[in-house]
């Protein structure tokens, strides 16, 4: 990529995404994975940089200074994120001018030189299809481990499936650049964009898997999702899919169905498992469209299903203290027992004694 020599005017077919936030241990081999792309068309890549405090935002800099016709940056004064500002939908997708949009995170890097252009040539073939993505490798205590973050249903997948679960690791992901057609009035209150992304870009076709690893995640203290407690991955993904269901489009009922239900099982888990933590109502859709009669059915049953499984779970709960407090009661008599068996065994020593000293 670093080679080639475009004219200036020239639109680029891929706008590679990357967010920085004190990435300065990462983002040299996140930055030589995008220049080592062999292509043949140009590629642009828009970084956002989030205020870094280290020092993320000069190397990046001196990456800029050799590649400006590549490296194109936004280095902000202020931390957006903690502003609740989504730093590639806000500042990076508005800019973005490639057909199709790769996104890879700051402390994540590419490993295949081929990597954009596999998956540029499969979308350029295959126009029925909107989304690309491929197997990625695992960096955790400094070493590489297979993908156990995700499954992966099958090569061809679509909008039905992603619902039931994120298979998709971002920095793994080419999609069409649809702007912000692609996005619905609610993107900003996901705390799960990537899966957000997905799901609405696969509105629009179908996805398919290359099973080829061409990338690395990394998982480390730093990271914003594989360093969280399962309880706040499912809270967070639980948030994630109210949005996604109020921005589906009502033409895939189907989706919106089975997303339903992953919510509402979900719901009645983290409900059972972790009730001191939520109340019933902090997990269930209140504020859910019925897009269709059914769905509104499926809600209601739901909801009562759980209503009657939260009386089962009291009854258990009732049936235990019960038993809990017969337990004790044989446990205090045994002890009561076994105290006046000792009195007694005492008392029968005592007088074998003095009856023998006679």
């Amino acid at each position: 990529m670093t080679e080639q020599a475009w004219p200036t005017d020239t639109v680029p077919v891929v706008s590679i995404l990357c967010i920085t936030y004190n990435h300065e241990k990462f983002i040299s081999e996140c930055l030589d994975g995008f220049l080592m792309q062999k292509t043949t068309f140009p590629v642009e890549v828009l970084i956002h940089d989030d205020a870094s405090t280290d020092a993320t935002a000069d190397i990046i800099r001196e990456y800029e200074g050799q590649f400006p016709h590549i490296i194109k940056p936004i280095y902000q004064t202020e931390n957006q994120y903690s502003k609740g500002v989504k730093p590639n939908p806000t500042f990076n997708i508005p800019r973005a001018k490639g057909k199709y949009i790769a996104i890879c995170e700051g402390d994540d890097y590419w490993t295949d030189p081929l990597k954009l252009q596999k998956q540029v040539d499969f979308l350029e073939a295959n126009p029925d299809f909107s989304i690309c993505f491929h197997k990625v490798k695992i960096l955790k205590d400094g070493q590489l481990i297979d993908d156990y973050i995700t499954k992966v249903p099958r090569f061809e997948s679509t909008l039905l499936d992603l619902v039931a679960g994120n298979y998709i690791h971002t920095l793994s992901c080419v999609c069409k650049n649809r702007g912000f057609e692609v996005l619905g009035s609610n993107f900003r209150y996901s705390p799960i964009g990537d899966y957000y992304f997905h799901c609405m870009n696969a509105q629009y076709g179908k996805i398919y898997y290359i099973n080829e690893t061409m990338a690395v995640y990394r998982a480390h203290d730093q990271s914003v999702w594989s360093n969280k407690s399962y309880l706040y991955r499912q809270q967070k993904t639980q948030e994630a899919r109210k949005v996604i269901l109020k921005d589906l489009s009502k033409d895939h009922a189907d989706a919106i169905n089975v997303l339903a239900k992953c919510h509402i099982n979900t719901a009645y888990f983290l409900y059972r498992d972790y009730r001191e933590e939520f109340s019933l109502e902090d997990l269930i859709i209140t504020d859910f469209p019925a897009y269709t009669l059914q769905l509104a059915s499926l809600l209601f049953d739901s909801y009562s299903e759980i209503k009657a499984k939260e009386s089962e779970l009291k009854e258990i709960k009732e049936r235990q203290h019960s038993l809990s407090f017969v337990l004790k009661r044989l446990v205090l008599i045994v002890k009561m027992k076994l105290s006046n068996l000792k009195r007694t065994v005492r008392e029968n020593v005592r007088h074998y004694f003095i009856s023998n000293r006679s």
